[in-house]
């Protein structure tokens, strides 16, 4: 991969550690802000929100300029807001600020994978969206306890202060250092490309493969803690194996696309998932099967990023239809999430949340049946023309 691609994934890490941020910092900022514990969590909502209403809207207001271009118009608009929730007098305007920030981190996902994607060059487009979205899962992994451990040191301000000069700095970098071939003038425009069912389809099993592993991970700290018995003191450990497993299958998902097909690596991936979302379900509360289960969502739920995302490119590679997908993921997350809470809430169980997503991955399984995998379709018709 070229030294381009990897630093996509930094300007998506540092996108990723500003959207995730309020979650490591939720009682500081709780406490200074003095709103309530529900407020606070609800930036992570309005973000979500930014991210499904805004990020096709942006990406075509910004779609006259060159697409390196708009990528750094979009980490510098992640910059300035960042910059105005660190010096927020209330919460109104820390909120407006993450609301403007899921706009331009929607956008941001959707240039990055489209940049990135001409830049791997064909048949590799699975290794470069699991680099690029390597930044997703390295900003939960690290940057999140990262930014945490900072604001118990210096407080949530310098925290999101230095947030904003990351993303600042990763807009320079990619100005200066991303030269990237523009698209294709004669390719079909991504409006009519949004008129493939197609692509629905694939977005259809995107918005349920995240749903399913969103609906579990939200309550994973309760259901290790309190269903499966683990001292609390081991659950940080856990969560960090979690991590790892999702670094771990997202560059393994990514070669095995390039190699096997997105369809083929997502059907098996999914299967997987049920799997261990059911048996999570089933026998979670023996400490020893809520660990297996847990290392099988991490390398199998988000970590099929670079399935979903060759699966659209195949597609369309425009940023457009990539800002639409990164929407309904977002809406899968908070659907998944949702659902989950409300079944808890309704049932007094935590267990039900793991049914619910279940449910929502064998749903994704069947959303792939009769799915062409146009990508080793894409593969083919290029290996003929050579």
């Amino acid at each position: 991969m070229p030294a381009a691609v990897a630093l996509l994934g930094g300007a998506i890490f540092a996108v990723t550690t500003a959207e995730f941020s309020v979650s490591g910092l939720l009682d500081t900022l709780s406490r200074d802000l003095d709103a309530s514990v529900a407020q606070i969590g609800y930036l992570v909502s309005i973000y979500a929100a930014g991210m499904a209403l805004g990020g096709p809207l942006m990406v075509l207001a910004l779609r006259r300029f060159r697409q390196t271009t708009a990528l750094t118009i979009v980490l510098m608009l992640v910059a300035a807001a960042q910059l105005a929730a660190a010096f927020t007098p209330g919460y109104n305007l820390l909120a407006v600020s993450r609301f403007v920030q899921g706009f331009a981190g929607a956008a941001a996902f959707g240039l990055a994978l489209s940049i990135g994607a001409r830049l791997g060059g064909p048949g590799r487009e699975g290794q470069a969206a699991a680099l690029i979205m390597g930044g997703l899962m390295i900003g939960t992994v690290l940057g999140l306890p990262l930014a945490t451990w900072l604001g118990s040191l210096v407080g949530w301000r310098w925290v999101f202060a230095g947030l904003a000069g990351v993303a600042a700095l990763a807009a320079g970098l990619v100005a200066a250092l991303v030269h990237a071939p523009e698209a294709d003038a004669g390719a079909p425009r991504p409006t009519r490309a949004l008129a493939d069912a197609g692509l629905w389809q694939v977005f259809a099993t995107s918005f349920l493969l995240i749903g399913a592993t969103f609906a579990a991970f939200t309550y994973f700290v309760p259901l290790l803690g309190q269903r499966a018995g683990i001292s609390a003191r081991w659950i940080p450990a856990c969560l960090v194996l979690y991590g790892a497993a999702t670094v771990a299958g997202n560059f393994a998902c990514g070669r095995w696309v390039d190699r096997h097909g997105a369809w083929r690596v997502q059907g098996i991936g999914l299967a997987v998932l049920s799997a261990a979302l059911l048996l999570f379900a089933v026998a979670g509360a023996h400490p020893a099967v809520a660990l297996l289960s847990l290392v099988l969502i991490g390398l199998t739920g988000v970590a099929l990023n670079p399935a979903m995302v060759a699966r659209v490119l195949a597609i369309d590679a425009s940023p457009l239809v990539g800002a639409v997908h990164t929407a309904v993921i977002s809406l899968g997350l908070l659907t998944g999430a949702a659902l989950g809470g409300f079944l808890i809430e309704r049932t007094d169980q935590l267990g039900a949340a793991l049914w619910v997503a279940a449910a929502m991955s064998v749903l994704g399984c069947l959303s792939l049946l009769r799915a062409p995998d146009r990508l080793s379709a894409l593969h083919a018709s290029r290996s003929a023309r050579a």
